[in-house]
């Protein structure tokens, strides 16, 4: 497969982009990224394979961006992204768009 690989953007946006604007034949992304253009009523096909690799995006504090009084609420914030109540939110509001 890679022997016919054209274009390896930094990003799946970036990628998204160069395959809308005829690009390449094909379009290896994240899942989200194809039903973005479906929901855009894009002509494409999505295939989704029966395995697939799993791809986590962490959520970070950079210490010397947080002042001491801004350090509950950062904290408090990352502990609720992992909660029930966000994991819900997150799942009922759907893609975000970027």
């Amino acid at each position: 497969m890679w022997a016919n690989v054209i274009s390896t953007p930094g990003a799946a946006r970036a990628a998204r982009t160069q395959f809308e604007t005829g690009f390449g034949d094909a379009l290896i992304t994240y899942e989200l990224e194809g039903l973005l253009m479906k929901e855009a009523v894009a002509a494409v096909e999505m295939v989704v394979p029966q395995s697939t690799i799993f791809s986590e995006h962490p959520a970070v504090v950079v210490d010397r961006n947080v002042t001491p009084a801004e350090r509950p609420i950062v904290d408090a914030f990352m502990q609720f992204l992992w909660s029930d109540v966000a994991q819900r939110a997150f799942i009922s509001t759907g893609p975000t768009r970027g």
